[in-house]
């Protein structure tokens, strides 16, 4: 039999192509599985980054709402930094869903699909504000802060805070995150005691002096009025800026009167029906009042320094070529209006205090509510430390009656006492930051030492009252006696 080489030679070549296309395609499908493989892992991989991502997104605005919620904080409640080192717990690591964070109170989302928040309740997000309520869940909120500057020393840096804010939440996989903010914020220490405000320009007051003293030197300069009367230069001044200036802050709290009558008047048909305009009213009235009280503290203090220049250097002869009535009239004008201070301040709080009241919870803000809470108790303080009441000691005196030897206090005890307690059951279970907040002003409110040691500027405000202000107001009367024709002049 003859064999055909060629025709092996093909079918050799056949199963050589046959074996070879069998490899391929075996090959091909590893490699398809490896990609399939690649790509299901990268689809997965994408998915974990861009929930990642969210939740980065997430925690990068979680740590700005706090740091800005820390920073009204510091600027609404003066001494957020001590509350916070007398309570460390507000310092814990805290939720912020379920109103656990005490920095979650006022979420801004408050339309849907975010959910609806109460602006007149207490709470952080409940589960009843929706979607805003998951996607907060795996958060937690740490706040660590620092006074930069020592509180008793005069740096400024006694009123900035280092803050920094820290954000942790889990991944679906379990894996932990964190993410954190820094940054410094201003932290005052209670109201700080104002500067003096003038109320005559210092380059009128030289003609004012002259015009008030001397009405009948007219053309002439305060220095050769002086010159020409033969008075004391200095002593003039001190005078003549009292008659002055006192005169110029009767007009000033009449006009403050004035104004504030025509606010009472404009709120008494609106009482009745409490609403947004109601409010604007009494704001503005709480405002104008506490400003009367700062322009008589702030003047005042100032007059001060001119009342102890007088005592320091009159005598009859300095006085006798002095008018008199310009003389008595502004001294005892300085002493009538330093007595009003206690007043005005009383009143300023009972007008802040009043935005309290029920009727307000839709018209009042949380946020505007702290604020006035801060400013009636200000107002408590001050008067406290000042010992405008009966006792130091007055939390013994809360169901006390005070003597009728004593004199009438400035503002009831009582009704000091009740505000603080009041206002902390209010917030016990609602909001843990003013809960802490109440407990701390109520272990302050002991005596005037513990609250001037615990705000720095209240001591200051308190030692310029009675080591300036009150102090030269009782020397008046002596002052007055020295001018050898003031007597006669009051005849």
């Amino acid at each position: 039999m003859t064999v055909n080489i060629d025709s092996i030679n093909r079918i050799s070549r056949k199963s050589r192509v046959r074996g070879t296309t069998l490899l391929e395609i075996m090959i091909a499908m590893i490699i398809l599985a490896s990609l399939g493989l690649t790509f299901f892992q990268l689809i997965r991989s994408s998915g974990q980054m861009m929930a990642l991502t969210s939740n980065s997104f997430a925690a990068i605005h979680i740590g700005s709402k706090v740091m800005s919620d820390l920073y009204e904080e510091s600027r609404v409640n003066t001494t957020l930094l001590e509350i916070m080192d007398e309570f460390p717990d507000m310092k814990g690591t805290d939720k912020v869903v379920e109103g656990q964070s005490v920095f979650f109170r006022f979420m801004k989302d408050r339309k849907p699909p975010w959910g609806i928040i109460n602006t007149a309740v207490d709470g952080g997000i409940e589960k009843s504000d929706g979607v805003l309520y998951d996607q907060l869940t795996p958060f937690k909120v740490t706040v660590f802060s620092a006074r930069i500057g020592d509180k008793d020393g005069t740096d400024f840096k006694k009123h900035l805070a280092e803050a920094v804010i820290r954000v942790d939440w889990k991944e679906k996989d379990g894996q932990g995150r964190a993410y954190s903010v820094v940054a410094q914020i201003p932290s005052p220490l209670g109201a700080k005691a104002t500067e003096t405000s003038a109320l005559v320009k210092e380059n009128e007051l030289a003609d004012k002096i002259r015009e008030t003293l001397f009405p009948d030197l007219t053309g002439k300069s305060l220095d050769q009025a002086v010159s020409s009367t033969g008075c004391d230069k200095d002593l003039v001044y001190h005078i003549g800026k009292i008659a002055v200036v006192t005169n110029a802050l009767s007009d000033a709290m009449s006009e403050i009167g004035t104004d504030l009558k025509n606010l009472e008047k404009k709120r008494k048909p609106l009482i009745k029906t409490p609403g947004d305009e109601l409010v604007e009213i009494q704001i503005q009235i709480a405002r104008k009042t506490e400003s009367g009280a700062s322009l008589l503290y702030n003047v005042l203090v100032e007059l001060a320094e001119s009342v102890k220049e007088i005592r320091e250097s009159a005598t009859p002869d300095k006085l006798q070529d002095i008018p008199p009535m310009p003389f008595s009239k502004g001294l005892k004008c300085f002493k009538t209006l330093s007595t009003n201070i206690p007043k005005w301040v009383q009143d300023a709080g009972k007008a802040y205090e009043w935005l309290l009241e029920p009727g307000f919870d839709l018209s009042v803000s949380m946020r505007e509510k702290e604020f006035i809470r801060n400013k009636v108790l200000e107002c408590h303080r001050l008067l406290t430390a000042l010992e405008a009441i009966p006792d130091n000691n007055y939390l013994k005196l809360i169901q006390a009656t005070p003597s009728s030897t004593q004199p009438k206090p400035i503002i009831e005890l009582k009704k000091f006492q009740q505000f603080v307690l009041s206002e902390k059951a209010a917030m016990t279970g609602k909001n843990p930051f003013l809960e802490k907040f109440f407990i701390r002003e109520e272990r302050l409110s002991q005596s005037p030492k513990v609250l001037t040691t615990a705000y720095p500027n209240l001591a200051t405000i308190i030692e310029r009252l009675n080591g300036v202000l009150w102090s030269n107001a009782g020397t008046v009367t002596s002052l007055i006696a020295l001018h050898p024709k003031a007597s006669k002049a009051q005849k």
